[in-house]
């Protein structure tokens, strides 16, 4: 019987450059997970900034169907505004709040005109029952601040 002088297995070099590979693979992969997660980060502050916007224009409806007169009567178009909810409704107040994870929201007022066709238009008279409304919404991210803006116009619907 002929007997080989080679051993079965793996040599050396073999084993270096498996480990070679798989250490590359691994790196790779880590990479990618991180860069998945900062994705994941931003997303998720950039939803979460969507919906209190989307917040935000429902609470100016709900104080605009709660009573136009008193919750946009003494507006001034000048000041920042920030809306909060007081444990009954919604109240604007002119006082800085931070929302969770640094957010913070803004709402300023501009007065609505329209021409003699009663369209909305950049000249024309005032009108006295409706108010444009931009809300902004702004948080940290990397050392600076981000934001996400949207203008709606509130109508005083029910004449109250």
């Amino acid at each position: 019987m002929k007997t080989s002088s080679f051993k079965k297995g793996f040599s050396i070099v073999e084993i270096i450059i498996a480990a070679a590979i798989i250490g590359v693979s691994v790196v790779g992969i880590v990479a990618a997970i991180q860069v998945y997660l900062k994705i994941v980060y931003q997303n998720t502050r950039e939803t979460q900034a969507v919906l209190l916007l989307d917040e935000t224009a429902e609470a100016l409806q709900y104080m605009r169907d709660d009573s136009f007169a008193n919750n946009y009567g003494s507006i001034n178009y000048i000041d920042t505004y920030t809306i909060f909810w007081n444990g009954s409704g919604y109240q604007l107040s002119t006082s800085t709040i931070e929302l969770p994870y640094q957010m913070t929201r803004t709402v300023v007022f501009a007065e609505v005109k329209r021409n003699d066709d009663d369209q909305i238009s950049p000249i024309g008279t005032t009108d006295d029952r409706t108010l444009n409304a931009t809300v902004k919404i702004m948080w940290p991210y990397k050392g600076e601040n981000k934001d996400i803006t949207a203008q709606t116009l509130i109508h005083d619907l029910y004449e109250n």
